[in-house]
């Protein structure tokens, strides 16, 4: 007799071992894709960081260094530092908001990006759309 069908135990052998290696990659792709998707957000930050200071560059003789500046991310696309019409978050997938603080201490400029937090509390100038 020749049987050319596989048996009960071979089909469940088969699943197990599908089931297993999923068990293993899946966490570990998962792992990959959150990782990728945080340092893209992390260069997109940098990119907006520069932009900013690119403006500020431009508007140094306006500002005074004893304070703080924010500039909003709609602002600088308005003006043409950054390119398109939005940006959109890798995190998340919707439009990236936010703002960039720029302040003077120890003889630096120092670019801080910012989803949240754009407001000025104290003695500030703020740019926005």
């Amino acid at each position: 007799m020749n049987n050319k069908a596989f048996t009960l135990i071979e089909l469940l052998a088969v699943i197990t071992v599908i089931a297993v290696i999923s068990v293993i990659t899946v966490p570990v792709i998962t792992r990959t894709i959150n990782n990728s998707k945080q340092s893209t957000y992390d260069r997109q930050a940098e990119i907006i960081e520069r932009a900013s200071e690119n403006w500020f560059i431009k508007q140094s003789d306006v500002l005074d260094e004893n304070s703080k500046v924010i500039v909003d991310i709609d602002y600088l696309l308005q003006e043409g530092y950054l390119k398109g019409n939005e940006i959109t978050s890798t995190k998340t997938g919707n439009k990236l908001s936010g703002c960039v603080s720029i302040t003077y201490s120890s003889n630096q400029y120092t670019y801080k990006f910012s989803e949240n937090n754009c407001t000025c509390l104290t003695d500030c100038k703020k740019y926005e759309k």
